[in-house]
């Protein structure tokens, strides 16, 4: 029944003050009996009224009335003033030639008529919101700050009875994997199933999001540097370095301009969801190759080989167009540090091959703040963490596009460049690379457990 607009505490249409502060669930302390004024009228005549401006400013929903034959119009007290009121009965008495009255009428709102908003805002203490869930399939994940810890069965209690499709309700916990990129999950309520399957533009992605990544909030940013690709007016071949379950790898295949994608991904989980969908999709199995390695040896053993062999088909006459290699490196809480891996990657290409193709890196980051910053100071400071780690004047930056907000001062990026000749032989950059081997790190193991922060 609730329909009202408003959602203040003060409101007819809220509910009652017994619900706040609930840790455990009592769906009794919803109970509010409230007092509508309402307008009887014929059933066969209601029509003439329902269209009337001033009625429709605070009609709520028409209900049947006491005997056979009788509509109600239910309004919103808190709608109502002298002059609104004045006019309703003015108009509704000429469209039904009788004199109209408004009368005043009690009812009992349950747990049942009042909506999820409402609910949870009741629930929790002055100043305390319930900000956001994500949707992955079935599962609704909460990102609960501490002050909402007390309140989380509650919380998914409501949000179990209220959205229909939620099946398991789960809430992220510090306890990070000690190798992959998932965060573990405390189940709050509903069947512990993390199995799913979402749709993103099209395309089918199963999934255990208990044992891999899996963000829908990237919905549009899997789009954009996909169709960033596709627009491309040269043929393309993607290295997917941190691959997930596919959501860059999967459409990409698909692009008309695409050659190849090679898709990798530390976790064999992540790669046997990947391998799924690629089935899922019907993916030509020739557009794409998986590799379960650490991204920073794929950088340095595989993408070499890659181009190497992709060059060789230029030149065997295979394709006609200049080349383009595109990386994307969706690993924001460290995804730039394997920047430096590319230094001298292709250094036992000959100089004249250089001009038969492009090499550009699409890395994602946090650009993080220690005080208020307008959005400009994130976005060069995701260019400034790329020049942290590459020369300045021998890559060339594209774009810095904000992908979201994370936190108050916490910004995802993702900056997109092109590698220079120098670069990529790194003539000039054997000691960037003998700093970044063989210093005994695991980078994509550590790198994983910071992207819990995303």
């Amino acid at each position: 029944m609730c329909s009202g607009s408003s959602s203040s505490n003060a409101s007819t249409f809220f509910p009652p003050s017994t619900a706040q502060g609930m840790t455990e669930f009592d769906k009794s302390k919803f109970e509010k009996q409230i007092r509508l004024p309402i307008l009887r009228v014929p059933e066969k005549q209601i029509g003439r009224i329902l269209g009337l401006k001033p009625l429709q400013k605070a009609f709520i929903k028409s209900a049947d009335g006491d005997v056979a034959g009788e509509k109600l119009c239910l309004l919103d007290p808190d709608k109502l003033d002298e002059e609104t009121t004045e006019s309703i009965l003015s108009m509704a008495s000429k469209a039904l030639s009788t004199d109209v009255q408004l009368e005043y009428k009690e009812f009992l709102m349950k747990y049942e008529d009042w909506d999820v908003k409402r609910c949870l805002k009741a629930i929790l203490p002055d100043g305390l919101d319930f900000s956001s869930h994500t949707q992955t399939g079935h599962i609704l994940h909460l990102n609960l700050r501490e002050e909402l810890l007390p309140y989380k069965f509650v919380i998914a209690k409501i949000l179990m009875d209220k959205i229909p499709y939620a099946k398991t309700i789960v809430n992220k916990t510090d306890k990070i994997s000690a190798e992959f990129r998932f965060f573990e999950l405390e189940l709050l309520a509903g069947e512990p199933n993390f199995e799913a399957t979402v749709t993103e533009h099209s395309y089918k992605y199963k999934l255990d999001f208990s044992k891999v990544f899996w963000n829908s909030r990237l919905l549009n940013e899997h789009n954009r540097i996909v169709t960033e690709i596709r627009n491309s007016k040269s043929k393309t071949v993607l290295f997917d370095v941190f691959a997930g379950v596919g959501p860059f790898a999967v459409p990409a295949a698909f692009s008309p301009n695409t050659q190849k994608v090679y898709a990798n991904d530390l976790n064999p989980v992540s790669i046997q969801y990947l391998n799924e969908n690629l089935k899922l999709n019907k993916v030509n199995k020739d557009k794409i190759k998986v590799f379960n390695l650490d991204g920073a040896e794929f950088i340095k053993n595989e993408v070499p080989k890659v181009v190497l062999e992709e060059l060789e088909s230029v030149e065997n006459g295979e394709t006609e167009k200049k080349l383009e290699f595109h990386a994307v490196m969706n690993l924001p809480a460290m995804a730039i540090t394997f920047l430096p891996h590319f230094v001298g990657t292709l250094r036992e290409i000959c100089d004249k091959k250089f001009s038969t193709f492009d090499f550009y890196c699409h890395v994602h980051c946090f650009a993080k703040a220690t005080e208020d910053q307008p959005p400009e100071w994130f976005k060069n400071r995701a260019i400034e963490m790329v020049y942290e780690q590459l020369p300045q004047d021998e890559i060339e930056i594209l774009n810095s596009h904000f992908v979201r907000n994370v936190a108050g001062r916490k910004d995802m990026y993702c900056v997109s460049l092109k590698l220079s000749k120098e670069v990529l032989k790194g003539v000039k950059h054997e000691e960037i690379k003998d700093n970044i081997e063989d210093d005994g790190n695991d980078y994509e193991t550590e790198a994983k457990k910071a992207r819990i922060g995303e």
